[in-house]
């Protein structure tokens, strides 16, 4: 026979111990609490989520509508800022040319031949746009081309017309563009010299008495 300790002779087990109600109570009062507690916390969580991602969806809609109204005004300005670079170039190469024509008559020598850079015409402007796939949604994109590509037919040749005739030819084309619109006059006169806009405007006054 094994003899226990004293204070060991009257063990009892806990799970054979009798508890008083009050302690019966806070035992299921504590489980209770742990259990609103968990719950509370999976709330929190599945607000937070739903707040999470309909914020991404938010974010999604508003770039999916945004975003094709940020790309036009963005290539509505690119454009924009080619019209102007390219008026402003092709404005130049004409007053250089009546210039250049102006000086070359006073010389009495109209059966020169002359290169582009003689009368300072120049093309990296209008060059540069032409790569841009932009550059065909000028409403004058034809016109331009063909002054473009008429600037280019002065190469100081010997034979064929002069190249007085070729410059005549051409700065009567431009002219004929800006009196008709096929060239934004506003623009077009905004980098000419005063008096080579007012030589312009009354020859467009005089073919057009009444101008809308």
């Amino acid at each position: 026979m094994v003899l226990l300790p004293e204070g060991l002779a009257n063990y009892t087990p806990s799970f054979q111990r009798e508890q008083s109600p009050a302690t019966h109570l806070a035992q299921e009062q504590s489980v209770v609490d742990m259990f609103h507690a968990l719950r509370s916390n999976g709330e929190h969580m599945i607000q937070d989520l739903v707040k999470i991602v309909l914020g991404a969806v938010a974010g999604f809609i508003v770039g999916v509508l945004t975003e094709p109204v940020k790309l036009y005004w963005q290539r509505r300005s690119e454009l924009a800022q080619m019209k102007f670079s390219i008026y402003r170039e092709l404005a130049g190469n004409f007053q250089n040319l009546v210039g250049f024509v102006h000086t070359i008559r006073l010389n009495n020598n109209p059966a020169v031949h002359f290169y582009l850079h003689d009368a300072r015409i120049s093309s990296d402007r209008y060059g540069e746009a032409k790569k841009d796939l932009i550059f065909d949604r000028l409403s004058e994109a034809t016109t331009i081309v063909t002054a473009y590509a008429a600037f280019g037919k002065l190469r100081g040749l010997g034979s064929g017309p002069t190249d007085m005739e070729v410059a005549d030819s051409i700065i009567v084309g431009i002219e004929q563009a800006v009196a008709t619109q096929r060239l934004n006059r506003r623009l077009f006169f905004r980098f000419l010299d005063e008096r080579l806009v007012r030589r312009m405007k009354k020859a467009v006054t005089c073919a057009n008495p009444f101008p809308r």
